[in-house]
């Protein structure tokens, strides 16, 4: 029988049965996972001889000399898939850096972490040496063609941020859960390997309301507010825990693209369709796992101490403005300058942050006045990692 050549997806179950004497590097057992092999380098042409028959899926394909080769997805780095949980962020070059740097706050911050961190992108990126030797993975989907072909609105946002929809799909058979962040977080916290673990109230996703919603927990907002939707939580997107196979089989993926062929109006675009279509199931995260600047209470950013901070919003602490602090500022600046510093914009001058008196007396009457709704937001939670159906 003539050889076939199988093009095999990062993370699939491949089972051989018989006996086999292979030419590659493949382990001599009866089942084996393509997860052992993700390093870019070990990409070669598998011969296996005397096999009688091998499942891929539900396919099987008989042959006395399989030749499997092209591995689709794999990641870039060294790094074998080790843990059932993964940190997954979804850029372009673009905002690769910011990503990158949010990466390295997970991987630096969990010593003793059972999760995997992923750059997945539809491009296919280069991640400094740096970055995979902490761990960090760069993974290559190749569903631009797909994507596209939904005609999902984009407005002033890149296709890739559409990625996030597929990703559970794209990852179930590897990943339990993977928490998608966006490339404007930052990580404050030891704690991710708890929040993998937190009860989801049988729900699909676990997220924290829009910051719109902070001080009117009933408000109607962005696409509530244009159907009337009133008493409905409207949870930002920007930081998601999700059960990939739960994701898969109530066919959430497929519901929201039938949304959108409806003529959907989404204000809001993937956060949009999530809210929309999955309303009822959504559990809600504390807020401290997506605390979402706000320009209006920037001191409760501060003494909150969130686990997550989130940078939502057309001002971001790595541009040149006064909105967060200037310490921030600088430390986006020297790790871009030490690894990206084409992307390296010196912090503004310190007496550029100077106010006056009757500025900050402002600004603390009015932290107070918001403290109210904000113990309002945060008592509903019995803990931190406590969510709400």
């Amino acid at each position: 029988m003539a050889p076939c050549s199988l093009r095999i997806e990062f993370g699939d179950q491949i089972t051989l049965t018989d006996a086999l004497n292979n030419a590659g590097r493949f382990p001599k057992r009866n089942t084996a996972f393509l997860s052992q092999f993700t390093d870019a380098s070990n990409v070669r042409d598998f011969r296996f001889r005397n096999t009688t028959e091998l499942t891929f899926g539900t396919n099987s394909v008989q042959s006395d000399d399989i030749l499997c080769k092209q591995f689709r997805g794999t990641p870039v780095s060294r790094s074998p898939i080790r843990h059932r949980n993964a940190i997954t962020y979804c850029v372009d070059q673009n905002v690769l850096p910011y990503a990158l740097y949010s990466a390295e706050q997970a991987i630096l911050c969990t010593p003793n972490r059972d999760f995997d961190v992923l750059i997945c992108s539809l491009d296919r990126l280069d991640i400094p040496q740096h970055f995979a030797d902490l761990g960090i993975r760069s993974v290559h989907i190749d569903l631009q063609s797909e994507i596209a072909a939904e005609n999902l609105p984009l407005g002033w946002l890149p296709i890739t941020t559409y990625l996030r929809l597929w990703l559970p799909r794209y990852f179930h058979a590897t990943y339990d859960r993977i928490l998608y962040l966006d490339a404007d977080t930052m990580i404050q916290t030891d704690r991710l390997c708890a929040l993998f673990k937190c009860d989801l109230n049988d729900c699909v996703i676990a997220s924290a309301r829009d910051v719109q919603q902070w001080k009117n927990l009933n408000k109607p907002i962005h696409d509530y507010e244009k159907r009337q939707i009133r008493h409905q939580k409207y949870l930002n997107s920007g930081v998601q825990l999700i059960d990939c196979a739960r994701y898969v089989d109530d066919r959430c993926l497929e519901r929201m693209l039938e949304a959108n062929q409806r003529g959907e109006h989404l204000l809001q675009h993937d956060q949009s369709l999530v809210n929309l279509v999955l309303m009822d199931e959504i559990a809600e995260l504390h807020p401290t796992w997506n605390w979402q600047w706000s320009s209006n209470y920037p001191l409760f950013s501060v003494f909150a101490q969130p686990q997550i901070l989130h940078f939502c919003g057309f001002s971001k602490p790595w541009d040149t403005n006064t909105v967060y602090p200037r310490a921030l500022s600088v430390s986006l600046y020297l790790f871009l300058a030490r690894h990206f510093p084409d992307q390296a914009i010196s912090p503004l001058e310190p007496s550029a942050y100077d106010t006056t008196w009757r500025a900050r007396i402002t600004a603390l009457i009015h932290h107070a006045l918001g403290l109210r709704a904000l113990h309002k937001l945060t008592k509903r939670f019995e803990t931190d990692l406590t969510t709400l159906k």
